[in-house]
């Protein structure tokens, strides 16, 4: 069901950005590409674990690789940068269907970031369940905390960096 609300408001942003009536410009254009990269990174990991499990290999040392690119990649694209990225966007004062659209998305993105670094800790950590655990099972709690990240962080950011840009820098190239 996640992944249907996932593509689901993946299809209504990106009808929206073309509705937009900055949809002309070069800035709207960059922003939907990076989001773009940002969002569907993993997707070729995700297909060659797919596919790796359909073949009946998805215990050989080439999924084992797969998997754990395809979960740092994530865990590091989904809550961080594209945090970054939705931040900017609100900055920008783009139109409110793409702003909510981004912040579902960056939900459901932190979310199944949340369950990757429970899946890390419990099979690869060998950890007890604990109060990490305990966190996602609880949907109030989970819950609060992923509208508290998504909808509250980026305006508490925003008033205290006078809704300034973040950009991240490589040299001269702005990532975002």
């Amino acid at each position: 069901m996640k992944m249907v609300v996932h593509h689901f408001f993946g299809i209504v942003g990106g009808l929206a950005i073309l509705n937009e009536s900055q949809v002309g410009s070069a800035a709207m254009g960059n922003i939907y590409k990076v989001a773009l990269l940002l969002t569907e990174i993993t997707s070729p990991m995700f297909q060659v674990k797919s596919i790796l499990k359909l073949i009946k290999k998805d215990d050989c040392f080439a999924a084992q690789v797969n998997e754990a690119l395809f979960a740092v990649t994530f865990v590091i694209s989904r809550p961080a940068l594209v945090w970054i990225l939705l931040y900017n966007m609100i900055c920008a004062g783009y139109h409110w269907v793409i702003i909510a659209n981004s912040s579902i998305i960056y939900a459901v993105g932190l979310v199944w970031s949340y369950t990757i670094l429970c899946i890390i800790r419990l099979k690869v950590v060998k950890c007890k369940p604990g109060a990490f655990e305990r966190i996602r099972d609880s949907k109030l709690l989970s819950g609060a905390i992923v509208a508290w990240a998504t909808f509250v962080l980026p305006y508490i950011v925003g008033s205290e960096r006078n809704w300034a840009f973040i950009h991240l820098r490589y040299g001269n190239f702005v990532l975002i």
